[in-house]
């Protein structure tokens, strides 16, 4: 073995820290890449784990000879890498493309480990799709087959398709990439969430997205779920 590689949450590139990771229980910044080296005798590389998907996928999966797209991870949080002209997006302090914590909604729900409110993780990750869920159905009286799921059971993989697709297309309008590549942790199934954006936002394509491109796959506009799905991050980060 001549090294090792590690992908995890707020993960920094240029100085291998954890930093003020909301979604885990460490505080502060944490010297994760130190203390393997420290344990194992062996360089250490450390970075965000949507950034390894990225490089896995480019690599070895959906995003395979493109030089330009956005790899998104659903689960737990809401991560993103991003690649342009075959690049990775790092950004001046190692942490560009965190597009979970923009804001979709002002002033709207409270992030626990941010503190930020509105933002897309707050609505999109797995217990922010479960929440909405939950609070439409408590707050109104509209038709839903999730009214026959218990409360208890009600989780993201029945309701997350119907809060995704906003944000993806505003972070088209800034980008315009050449597609979006998708690691779902919560469900590796992509037709809800496709169906839900189309009748949210019509038949229009994504922003920056032809209809006609060798590189995308027609019938989704340019969406592609990982091919290597749980790997890609492990792929990512062994390079």
């Amino acid at each position: 073995m001549k090294g090792i590689g590690v992908g995890a949450p707020n993960g920094n590139f240029y100085t291998g820290t954890i930093e003020y990771a909301p979604n885990l229980p460490w505080k502060g910044i944490i010297p994760l890449a130190k203390l393997i080296e420290n344990k194992f005798k062996l360089p250490v590389t450390l970075t965000n784990d949507a950034n390894a998907a990225a490089i896995g996928e480019m690599m070895y999966g959906a995003a395979k000879g493109m030089k330009d797209f956005i790899m998104i991870t659903l689960g737990t949080g809401v991560g993103s890498g991003i690649v342009a002209n075959g690049k990775l997006i790092y950004g001046h302090d190692g942490f560009a493309g965190e597009l979970g914590h923009t804001i979709v909604i002002p002033d709207g729900r409270m992030h626990p480990g941010t503190g930020k409110k509105g933002s897309l993780e707050s609505y999109c990750s797995a217990t922010g799709v479960t929440n909405t869920a939950i609070e439409i159905l408590e707050n109104s009286d509209r038709p839903s087959s999730l009214r026959n799921v218990p409360k208890d059971k009600l989780d993201s993989k029945k309701v997350y398709w119907q809060n995704i697709g906003t944000g993806t297309r505003q972070c088209g309008h800034v980008l315009q990439p050449g597609g979006y590549h998708s690691f779902w942790g919560f469900d590796q199934s992509r037709r809800p969430y496709l169906k839900a954006n189309k009748r949210t936002h019509g038949s229009q394509p994504y922003p920056g997205i032809p209809k006609q491109s060798e590189n995308i796959d027609q019938s989704f506009e340019g969406i592609r779920c990982s091919h290597i799905r749980r790997q890609c991050a492990r792929v990512g980060y062994e390079m």
